[in-house]
């Protein structure tokens, strides 16, 4: 298969979100899968990771602590295996009232950004999110919103995100959703929020090397056909480059 970037090899991306710590969650299962994903994302162009193991209490009640600690040792290992792929802790946080308890139910990228992965519930965006979402701007963070393409009542009603880009979240959409192999709701939404200027970042979302696997440039492809060359390289390097250094991002089209 075809993993090569769409353009100079000199040409790097960074992926925000990525399931690559092996056995804290649903994504690397052994840690010979997760070098391997590390090294299929190396083959793509991509050369820093965020590390998003989920935070999902009563199903992945992982710490800050924990996810640090293991992005730690894989960056160390990727190092030894002569793998060319930074590692940067990060979280992928489902929304939960307990987030207004603070730490330890998130984990901002790089540690000590103001960015975080909030994930809604795969089937709605539940009543008073848009409440809890304006505590935790007023608090300085920056909820990124992940794959909102693939929410079930946001594919019904794509316009019920706009309120929370207004309150300054940034949008994440998965790569596979982009080229198709999340079916083709998933795809117009994401097609419809590149078009009306709603995505800050694609992402791969990766949890393993068949199913969901780190290619990210396919998708970078395809953005470009929609939104054209700069926007989407945006997407995939200069506005992570700016999360990961925790420079400030505008949520909002300009």
């Amino acid at each position: 298969m075809d993993f090569l970037s769409p353009h100079s090899s000199r040409v790097h991306m960074i992926d925000i979100h990525c399931h690559i710590l092996p056995g804290l969650d649903d994504g690397a299962r052994t840690m010979d899968e997760a070098l391997a994903m590390a090294r299929m994302a190396a083959v793509d162009g991509i050369d820093t990771l965020v590390a998003s193991s989920h935070i999902t209490p009563g199903v992945y009640d992982n710490s800050p602590g924990r996810i640090v600690a293991a992005a730690a040792a894989f960056g160390d290992r990727l190092y030894n295996e002569g793998i060319p792929l930074r590692i940067i802790p990060g979280a992928d946080v489902r929304m939960s009232p307990e987030l207004l308890n603070g730490s330890p139910r998130y984990l901002c990228i790089n540690e000590d950004t103001p960015y975080f992965l909030f994930e809604f519930p795969h089937d709605l965006v539940p009543p008073g999110s848009e409440r809890l979402v304006e505590t935790l701007c007023g608090r300085g963070l920056v909820p990124v919103i992940t794959h909102p393409e693939r929410n079930m009542e946001l594919q019904r009603r794509p316009e019920k995100l706009e309120p929370f880009v207004k309150m300054g979240c940034l949008v994440q959409i998965t790569a596979m959703s982009l080229t198709g192999e999340f079916g083709p709701r998933a795809q117009a939404v994401a097609e419809r929020y590149l078009k009306e200027g709603r995505v800050h970042l694609i992402a791969t979302d990766a949890h393993d090397t068949e199913k969901r696997p780190p290619i990210l440039s396919r998708a970078w492809r395809r953005a470009e056909t929609l939104v054209g060359v700069e926007a989407a390289r945006a997407m995939v390097f200069e506005t992570p480059e700016k999360i990961v250094k925790g420079e400030s991002v505008r949520s909002e089209k300009t």
